[in-house]
């Protein structure tokens, strides 16, 4: 018998107490089998596989946002966010708390741990803000709590025009924003590229000197009657009350009928 022949024996009678691979080498029919189930088997395990174009982001953040519109970052630090700090560090499900004081504004992130329910933290940090005492300052507005979410963009729309001034442009694109959100598979559309609206008091001079005022007593006096204050909670037989009232202006006409002086004769 040849040396050939006996390789070819030898391999014939190759077994799986040889090793997979030299089973395989001297049985190309399993082979060719196993290969063809693998393939059949990834083909219909691919069809089952979930496809999203816009996968879902937990994000487990919770944000607070303070406004106080006038005040220095340390005012903000000092009386806003670290009294909001104190007040949610210890709650359950509570991972880490990061505070940024702007110019005008505070804003404190809340980490949730990686086991906590969203919703309960959530009901638990809007708590514990309402029940800080003497809160918010007088010249800040009222703390927005909220579970923070991923907004992927799907779609942008440009609403553009050669002759239609910027007020227009922007009207013309908030109605178109109105219409989308009427339909039902669109849940959120923001309008972006336009400045934020502004609202300009223009005082004379001349009447500034006569009533003996000056800008920043304007200023103050505006300020301190724009705005919306809380007086803590009555607590009754019946429950808590919070106590609190909305004067923010909003628009031009609000601010025509602010008292600048009022004197004890009842002249204003």
């Amino acid at each position: 018998m040849s040396t050939i022949d006996s390789e070819a024996t030898a391999g014939q009678g190759a077994t799986l107490k040889d090793g997979l691979i030299a089973y395989f080498a001297a049985n190309p029919v399993a082979g060719n089998l196993l290969m063809l189930f693998l393939i059949v088997g990834g083909v219909i395990a691919g069809m089952q596989l979930p496809i999203q174009h816009s996968p879902e982001l937990d994000l487990r953040r919770i944000m607070v946002t303070v406004a106080s519109p006038g005040s220095s970052p340390k005012e903000i630090e000092e009386d806003i966010n670290r009294r909001i700090e104190e007040s949610v560090v210890g709650l359950a499900g509570v991972d880490r708390v990061v505070a940024v004081a702007t110019e005008s504004l505070g804003q404190i992130e809340i980490e949730l741990a990686t086991f906590a329910d969203e919703n309960s933290v959530l009901d638990e940090v809007k708590t514990a803000v309402a029940g800080i005492e003497n809160f918010p300052p007088a010249v800040a507005e009222r703390p927005e709590v909220e579970l923070l979410q991923a907004a992927l963009e799907v779609m942008t729309l440009a609403v553009t025009s050669p002759t239609a001034s910027e007020d227009r442009l922007r009207i013309a694109a908030e109605k178109v924003r109105d219409e989308l959100l009427a339909l039902p598979s669109i849940s959120q559309v923001v309008v972006r590229g336009t400045r934020d609206r502004e609202i300009s008091i223009e005082l004379s001079e001349e009447e500034l000197r006569r009533h003996g005022l000056s800008i920043t007593e304007v200023s103050n006096v505006v300020r301190r009657v724009s705005l919306n204050l809380t007086f803590g909670e009555l607590r009754t037989a019946a429950g808590g009350v919070v106590l609190h009232t909305v004067a923010k202006r909003q628009v031009g006409a609000g601010f025509e009928d602010i008292p600048l002086l009022t004197r004890l004769d009842g002249t204003i």
